[in-house]
């Protein structure tokens, strides 16, 4: 078992040279997913602490949507760094580059659930990374057995020294034969999710207004005995402008109630830079999966208009002259689902269609490993 897992941590633990080790990793593929291994040891606590990270073997597959490692480098440098060292398995890390998720898509975290699961693994880290051409992010998320896909942000507490094990396993020589290294030379950060950061939000939020968001969503599912959860009500409306206002500015999304078919129109920048507005119709919500359109009729790659139902581009038929998202299916929606969730879906969804419209390949191929 992997530490006390009696509650859940608050932070994970990582050495400047693990860290910058791995911005360098991503830079190298900055329009595809690379990704890699993190080891060390978990607290008496549970809170992992990362002591050394491994990249991309020689025949990984690096695709656009999805990354596999080398199992044979993988299975050599991790049993040498166990062996030697001790050095357990704590964690995966990998990049979604610039597809502008900088969380675990559903399939990253039902692999990750399934494995800790059939594995008794007890708690794993993920460590997911984003980039533009220029500069590196990585983000840290704690899976615990038991919780399944539930899993939480949590902040990185960085050692700014060199972990006491970079040097000495990359001079041993039983391992210079096999150690990969990046070609970037220098690790370039973007704004890191640490220790800090975490408490001086804290400090600027309503934590008691927090706690009521969370409980609300959290319980939402158990409360369809207690009341009408199908209904967008006053309590269904303020925990949702509470939840935008904890995650988003108040100048990129407004209700607009008043009317036969209310609706809530949000403002999405794409990481190319490019501004688009989306429009979530709540004339059903939540009890059904909501129509959602960008407010203009966009067209694919091939300049087709994208005004009709299309598996291969994740659109439904048009309305309004506008192209409808397809973001979730009625089998996979729950009353429970939130107005920021479907946000984030079609966020992703537009930076999709911006590498379809560069590549012509189907959004399918993107979208299916995002799921």
């Amino acid at each position: 078992m992997n530490g006390n897992m009696s509650s859940r941590v608050d932070r994970a633990i990582i050495y400047r040279s693990e860290i910058d080790f791995i911005s360098r990793c991503i830079l190298d593929y900055p329009d595809i997913e690379t990704g890699g291994q993190l080891f060390g040891f978990w607290t008496a606590g549970g809170i992992p602490v990362v002591l050394y990270a491994i990249g991309p073997g020689a025949n990984a597959n690096h695709q656009v949507s999805f990354f596999n490692q080398d199992i044979g480098y993988l299975e050599q440098v991790g049993r040498r760094l166990f062996d030697k060292y001790g050095l357990l398995h704590i964690g995966e890390w990998h990049s979604h580059h610039q597809l502008g998720l900088a969380h675990p898509s559903g399939h990253d975290a039902m692999t990750m659930a399934s494995s800790i699961s059939n594995n008794h693994l007890g708690r794993f880290l993920m460590a997911l990374g984003n980039c533009t051409q220029e500069v590196s992010v990585l983000n840290a998320f704690e899976f615990v057995e038991g919780y399944g896909t539930d899993y939480r942000h949590i902040p990185w507490e960085i050692k700014e020294v060199e972990s006491p094990f970079r040097c000495v396993v990359d001079m041993d020589c039983d391992f210079a034969d096999i150690l990969i290294q990046p070609s970037t030379k220098y690790a370039w950060h973007g704004e890191l999710y640490t220790i800090s950061c975490a408490n001086k939000m804290s400090r600027e939020i309503d934590n008691e207004g927090d706690e009521n968001i969370r409980r609300f969503f959290d319980e939402f599912e158990r409360q369809k005995g207690e009341r009408n959860t199908e209904m967008f009500d006053r309590q269904r409306y303020e925990a949702e402008v509470a939840l935008l206002k904890r995650k988003l500015s108040p100048s990129v999304w407004r209700f607009d109630l008043n009317r036969e078919r209310p609706f809530l129109a949000m403002a999405v920048k794409t990481k190319s830079g490019n501004l688009y507005t989306i429009q979530i119709e709540l004339e059903r919500f939540p009890a059904a999966v909501p129509k959602v359109f960008v407010t203009r009729m966009l067209r694919d790659h091939d300049g087709n208009l994208m005004s009709e139902a299309r598996h291969s581009l994740h659109t439904l038929a048009s309305e309004h002259g506008w192209t409808r998202i397809c973001h979730y299916g009625t089998e996979s929606w729950t009353p429970g689902v939130s107005l920021y969730k479907i946000y984030i879906k079609c966020a992703l969804w537009l930076n999709i269609y911006e590498v379809h419209l560069k590549t012509g390949k189907p959004m399918e191929y993107y979208l299916k490993r995002q799921a």
